[in-house]
C-alpha cells in the first residue's frame, strides 16, 4: 500500500516550492506447512503447548553417520507489517549562475515485529548416545536416527515470543548550489545533515546490555570466582530508545563537470553518506528470547524427548526479573550507544563522443567504508592465551560459585560443578552473549575500479553497450563476515577483528559485459532485397537479433579446518605450507572437476592442530593455534563465469491494426558449464573437490504474441 501526495508551487519566476507526503505499508506473512499442529499430539509434554507463542510442528535435526535430516518439522512463522511516513519541504531559488536547493525531511519508521521459528521446540539428536563409546568420536558406529527413536535428545531449545511494535524517526536537511561558473564549467556543492533516533517499541519492552557494569551477581561470586565480573542488562525507561542518537551527522557532497571541448568532458566527485539504521528487534529480552535444555551427562542420556525440558519451562518473564532475565542462558546484547556508519565516495571520469553515434566513457570509482555493520558474534569467547591449559584442562567439570545463586534448572550454571572454560569467560554469568549484528561498528570496506564503457547508439541498424571493470574489493563488515546474509565467514577470533580484514567475498577483479541489437539488412528498404514482394518481405524481412554476453572472475574461497581449540571460537581457519602455492590455473582446475580430481592443490593447506605433538602423557592441546590463512585468498576463487544469451525476433504487421511478434531465445546458448563451490574444509575427506553447477543448462525458448 502506498499514497503520496506532491505539490510544486511556483511563488515567482526564480522561487519555487515542492512539498511532498507519502505513506508506504507493506506486510511480511509467512505461515509454514505445519501451522496449528497441537505438539502434545507427538507425546511432548503439555507445557509446551502452554508456551507456545503459536503452535506449530516441532522441528527436528537428526544427524550424524551416514543420516542427515536437518530442520524435519515446521519453521519460520512471521506476522509482520511495516509502515513509513515521510513529509519533505524543498525550496529552489535560481539566483544569477546559481541553482540552490534547500529543504527538509522528517520520516516516521514504524515495524511490527513477530518472527518466531521454535515456538514448540528444536530438538537435536546426534550419535553419542548409540556409540560403542560415548566419550570417543567415531565416524563407524553410533546412529542419529537411532538416538531419536530412543528419545536421546542431544540438546533442546525453546523460543518464546511477543509482538513488538517498535519505531524511530528521522530529521534531515541539506542545501546545495549548482553553480555555472561559466559556459564550460558547472560545480555542484552541498551539505547534508541527518539524525536518526534509537529505535523506542510501544511499551518500552527492549533492553540494553551495559558492558562495564557490574554483574548483579557480583558481590555473591567475587571471592568465589577470585575475579570481579561486568556486565548488566538493563530495561528501558518509559519513552526511552534503545541507543542514543548521534547529532553531528553531517554529510558534505561536492561534484564538477567541466567541458574540454565539443565532444569531451571531464567529470569529478565526492560525497560521503550516512548508512541508515534498521529498524530490527535487537534486544527484547524477557519477551523475545530462547532457552535451552543440555544433557548432563555425556554417556547417559537423562533427558529425554517426553519431557525435554525437565522439570518444565517457565511462563515468558517480561520485566519481572530485571537485570536478572536469562542469567545462567545465553542473551543478545544492545549497546546504548552506536557509531554511526558512513561510506566516502569518489570518482574521476573522462567521456568522449567518437563520429556520430560512439560514446566512450573511463573512469576512477572509489569508496571507503567506516565503523560498518558487522555480522553477531559471541563475545564470551575465551583469550586465545588460555589454550595454552590445554582442552582437558578447560573441560574439567570444578566446584560451581554460582550453585545456589543461579537457581534455573535448565541452566548449567545451577549445577553444583561447571567447566573450568566457562569461569573464564568474559561474562561468565552467561553461557553465551551475542553481540548485536546491527549496531556492531566495527567493519570498514575499501572499493576501487577502473571502469571503462563504450556505447553505439542505435545508428544503420546496430547498438551496443560494452562495458569492463578492473576492481579490487576489501572489508570487514559490509559483505564481509555475514553482513545481510551474503557472507557465512564468522570471526575467527573476536580479541583481533583487525584480522578479518582481506578480500570481501564478493571480490569480482574482472567484469566483461557486452550487450548489443543488430537489425539484419535485408528486406523492403533495407541493403539487402529490398525490391522483394510483400510475401517474401513477411518471410526474410524485419529480422532482429539480440545478445548478451558475461564473463566474470570468481569469487575468493575461504579454506577452513575443523576447529579442535577449547576456546569457544567460531570458526578455525586452515594453515598454508611455506612455498606453496594452491593455485591451479582455470583451464586445467576445469579438467580436473571432470576427472573427480580437486579444484586446487589441496596439499598446500593443512590444519596446524592435526600436526601438533607433545611428550607421551602431556596434553598436545595446549599447543593449538589458529590456521595462519586469510578470511579469503585471491589465488584459490570459484569457477569464473561466462553466459551467451542470444534472441532472434520478428514483428509482423497482419492489419493495420493487429500485430504479431514471434520471438526464439536461447540461454546458455553454449551450455557453458560453471562450476560451483570446491569443498572448502581441509579435514574433510572431499576437500577441494566441486560437486554442484552453480549456473542451468542451456535453454531454448520459442514464443509468439499478439498485439491490437
Amino acid at each position: 500500500t502506498h499514497a503520496v501526495i506532491n505539490h510544486n508551487y511556483a511563488i515567482n519566476q526564480s522561487l519555487v516550492n515542492n512539498f511532498r507526503y507519502g505513506y508506504v505499508r507493506s506486510h511480511a506473512n509467512q505461515v509454514p506447512f505445519g501451522f496449528g499442529y497441537d505438539p502434545t499430539q507427538l507425546g511432548l509434554p503439555s507445557y509446551i503447548k502452554a508456551n507456545a507463542a503459536i503452535l506449530q510442528f516441532p522441528t527436528f535435526d537428526i544427524s550424524a553417520n551416514g543420516f542427515s535430516f536437518t530442520s524435519l518439522g515446521s519453521r519460520g512463522y512471521n506476522d509482520q507489517p511495516r509502515d513509513t511516513t515521510t513529509v519533505a519541504d524543498t525550496v529552489t531559488k535560481i539566483w544569477g549562475s546559481h541553482t540552490i536547493s534547500t529543504g527538509a525531511e522528517y520520516r516516521l519508521i514504524r515495524f511490527h515485529p513477530f518472527q518466531v521459528f521454535d515456538t514448540t521446540g528444536l530438538y537435536g539428536f546426534g550419535a553419542g548416545y548409540t556409540q560403542q563409546n560415548p566419550n570417543v568420536g567415531s565416524t563407524q558406529n553410533g546412529y542419529g536416527l537411532a538416538s531419536f527413536l530412543l528419545g536421546a535428545q542431544t540438546s533442546a531449545t525453546f523460543e518464546y515470543g511477543t509482538p513488538l511494535t517498535i519505531f524511530h524517526h528521522y530529521l534531515a536537511g541539506f542545501v546545495q548550489d549548482d553553480w555555472r561558473v561559466n559556459r564550460k564549467l558547472t560545480v555542484n556543492m552541498g551539505v547534508r545533515w541527518d539524525m536518526e533516533t534509537g529505535t523506542q517499541e510501544s511499551s518500552d519492552r527492549l533492553t540494553t546490555f551495559d558492558f562495564q557494569a557490574p554483574s548483579p551477581l557480583n558481590t555473591q561470586v567475587r571471592d568465589k570466582l577470585g575475579r570481579d565480573i561486568y556486565g548488566a542488562l538493563r530495561f528501558v525507561d518509559k519513552g526511552e530508545a534503545e541507543w542514543a542518537a548521534d547529532k553531528k551527522r553531517f554529510a558534505p557532497r561536492v561534484g564538477l563537470a567541466y567541458q574540454l571541448n565539443d565532444k569531451t568532458v571531464i567529470r569529478a566527485g565526492f560525497a560521503l553518506f550516512y548508512l541508515p539504521v534498521s529498524v530490527e528487534v535487537l534486544g527484547s529480552i524477557g519477551y523475545n528470547y530462547t532457552i535451552s535444555s543440555t544433557q548432563p551427562d555425556p554417556r547417559v542420556p537423562q533427558v529425554l524427548l517426553n519431557n525435554p525440558f525437565a522439570p518444565g519451562i517457565p511462563a515468558i518473564i517480561g520485566k519481572s526479573r530485571g537485570d536478572l532475565s536469562l542469567i545462567g542462558q545465553s542473551i543478545t546484547a544492545v549497546e546504548g550507544r552506536i557509531k554511526s556508519a558512513y561510506n566516502q565516495m569518489w570518482n574521476l571520469a573522462f567521456q568522449r563522443q567518437i563520429g556520430r553515434s560512439l560514446i566512450f566513457q573511463a573512469a576512477y570509482v572509489g569508496s571507503r567504508g567506516v565503523n560498518l555493520p558487522i555480522n553477531s558474534f559471541n563475545l564470551n569467547q575465551l583469550d586465545p592465551e588460555l589454550q595454552k591449559l590445554g582442552n582437558t584442562a578447560l573441560g574439567t567439570r570444578i566446584a560451581n560459585p554460582f550453585f545456589g545463586v543461579i537457581t534455573d534448572p535448565l541452566s548449567p550454571l545451577s549445577q553444583s560443578t561447571v567447566v573450568r572454560s566457562q569461569l573464564l569467560r568474559p561474562f561468565p554469568q552467561y553461557t553465551g552473549v551475542t553481540y548485536s549484528r546491527p549496531v556492531v561498528g566495527m567493519g570498514d570496506s575499501s572499493y576501487n575500479a577502473l571502469q571503462v564503457t563504450l556505447q553505439k547508439r542505435f545508428t544503420g541498424g546496430l547498438s551496443f553497450l560494452f562495458n569492463y571493470t578492473w576492481s579490487k574489493s576489501l572489508d570487514i563488515g559490509g559483505t564481509g563476515n555475514g553482513i545481510a546474509f551474503t557472507d557465512s565467514t564468522p570471526i575467527q577470533n573476536i580479541y583481533n577483528v583487525r584480522d578479518e580484514w582481506s578480500l570481501s567475498t564478493s571480490d569480482v577483479p574482472h567484469v566483461f559485459k557486452l550487450s548489443g541489437v543488430y537489425e539484419l539488412p535485408f528486406g523492403q528498404r533495407k541493403r539487402f532485397l529490398s525490391n522483394i514482394n510483400r510475401a517474401a518481405d513477411l518471410l526474410v524481412g524485419g529480422w532482429q537479433v539480440s545478445g548478451f554476453i558475461w564473463r566474470q572472475s570468481g569469487t575468493p574461497l575461504s579454506i577452513q579446518a575443523n576447529n579442535f581449540l577449547g576456546i569457544g571460537n567460531a570458526v578455525m581457519r586452515a594453515s598454508q605450507r611455506a612455498g606453496s602455492d594452491p593455485k591451479i590455473e582455470n583451464g586445467i582446475a576445469r579438467d580436473n572437476v571432470r576427472n573427480n580430481l580437486t579444484w586446487f592443490n589441496t596439499t598446500a593447506f593443512f590444519n596446524p592442530n592435526d600436526e601438533i605433538t607433545a611428550p607421551a602423557g602431556e596434553d598436545r592441546s595446549k599447543g593449538f593455534i589458529f590456521g595462519n590463512v586469510s578470511r579469503t585468498l585471491g589465488n584459490v576463487r570459484r569457477d569464473r563465469y561466462i553466459n551467451v544469451d542470444m534472441s532472434l525476433f520478428k514483428r509482423f504487421r497482419i492489419t493495420e491494426r493487429i500485430g504479431f511478434e514471434f520471438r526464439a531465445e536461447g540461454f546458455n546458448l553454449f551450455n557453458y558449464v560453471v562450476f560451483g563451490t570446491p569443498v572448502t574444509n581441509v579435514n574433510n575427506p572431499q576437500f577441494g573437490r566441486v560437486t554442484t553447477q552453480l549456473n542451468n543448462e542451456r535453454r531454448i525458448q520459442l514464443a509468439g504474441r499478439i498485439t491490437f
